[in-house]
């Protein structure tokens, strides 16, 4: 009796147990501490708060203009609904946690960006992309981001496409801040679109094919930090074009602690004939390639290190800096002001013969050419010898001097004989 009676208790327990592990099942996320079973609920009760994935989540999220959300992604993978954008933002949003969020539809995105994204870390990706070139959308290709009049903020994460046909990310006639984390892709990584505006300070973009570049831009691009890399032969680092003169300028600048590898092309699209160039200025930073205008537009460079070269092919203008010679020129001010008489003439030629090596027709390109004639002048100055001064043997002066006291005794002594015996 005993027996039977738990086995019914347990029964009855099982039963009460039982929708309340499959509504554990079913909550998806939480915010300070309250679950919800889907993402959007979350984010609905969220505005000024974080939600926090409980779990990988097959579901398509909006946050609302004037909301404010963290989406911790906590290690778990957040998936589209077949047919959607993955999350679209229209208010300001923060994806960090260490996890995925992933769209595998065509045309479709794992981020929507219209308002301001920041991604400190994470991993957005299109993992079932199936572009393989330029001309094949493989039925499944889109931007892994569309920053679409939105402000995107990268200070860390990974942004990973493997397309050949699409870009990674589109920024159109938006703003694009990366001063951290990294961007790769098999075609073109990072799209400045129409109008779009990027300010790198740091952070890594990549490509790896030969169709692709590690930034297109069509608007107008400031580097002052990070890194961009053209891994494939016929890659570029940068390609930027004009297209349409009523969009803005397109402009490239260069600058500080920038590091480029891999070629730079300019031109134009061809359907169009835009009286609006694209102008490329270099301040500072090291361009490992060379730099070249098949548009006819503007080059100027007036720092930094180019190891290729720069040129025009199109008749463009190109500005080159002359180089550096403040030292050059200060060591042989030094060198004029010398008392020439003090050294040896051998010495003395030495300085002239590094002096008379200066060639004034160097460029900011050739700087290092010029600090190599400056450490030669500095060299010889430094080795100038001073001329020997002979000076009367010591031993001389003391026999002179002790005959002479000599002589003045014996006079001294005669003085004294005549005046006693007079």
């Amino acid at each position: 009796m005993k027996k039977a009676m738990f086995f019914v208790i347990m029964i009855a327990v099982s039963m009460f147990m039982m929708p309340t592990a499959k509504a554990m099942d079913l909550e998806v996320a939480s915010v300070d501490g309250v679950k919800y079973t889907t993402v959007q609920e979350a984010i609905n009760n969220a505005n000024g708060k974080t939600v926090v994935l409980l779990q990988d989540v097959t579901e398509s999220v909006t946050i609302a203009k004037d909301t404010t959300v963290t989406l911790d992604l906590a290690g778990h993978t957040l998936t589209n609904i077949e047919g959607k954008h993955t999350i679209t933002n229209n208010g300001t949003l923060t994806i960090t946690g260490n996890g995925t969020v992933d769209n595998v539809s065509h045309g479709k995105g794992a981020l929507v960006n219209k308002g301001t994204t920041t991604l400190l870390n994470g991993t957005l990706t299109r993992s079932k992309e199936a572009g393989t070139d330029p001309n094949t959308s493989g039925g499944n290709s889109w931007y892994v981001i569309d920053n679409n009049g939105g402000t995107f903020n990268m200070e860390g994460g990974k942004v990973l496409g493997t397309s050949g046909f699409s870009s990674a990310i589109r920024n159109l006639q938006a703003t694009f801040n990366m001063k951290g984390g990294e961007i790769v892709n098999g075609f073109i990584a990072l799209k400045n679109d129409d109008n779009g505006i990027i300010n790198m300070t740091g952070g890594i973009i990549t490509t790896n094919n030969m169709t692709g570049s590690a930034i297109q831009n069509w608007g107008q691009l400031t580097m002052t930090g990070g890194t961009l890399n053209a891994k494939t032969k016929g890659s570029q680092a940068i390609y930027t074009l004009s297209w349409d003169d009523q969009f803005n300028q397109v402009t490239t600048t260069v600058s500080n602690k920038a590091i480029i590898n891999g070629d730079i092309e300019i031109d134009y699209d061809r359907s169009y004939n835009p009286t609006k160039k694209p102008e490329f200025t270099v301040n500072g930073g090291t361009i490992n390639g060379s730099i070249t205008d098949r548009a006819g537009g503007k080059i100027t460079v007036t720092g930094g290190k180019i190891t290729g070269k720069v040129e025009s092919t199109a008749d463009g203008e190109v500005s080159i800096a002359k180089a550096d010679y403040t030292k050059v020129n200060s060591l042989i001010d030094k060198f004029n002001q010398l008392d020439k008489s003090l050294y040896t003439k051998e010495s003395i030629e030495k300085v002239q013969t590094a002096i008379d090596a200066v060639k004034y027709d160097k460029t900011i390109l050739e700087q290092a050419e010029v600090d190599k004639m400056a450490t030669d002048i500095e060299n010889a100055l430094a080795a100038l010898e001073k001329v020997k001064v002979e000076n009367p043997n010591t031993a001389d002066i003391n026999i002179i001097a002790v005959l002479l006291t000599m002589m003045i005794g014996l006079a001294g002594l005669g003085y004294t004989m005549k005046k006693r015996f007079n």
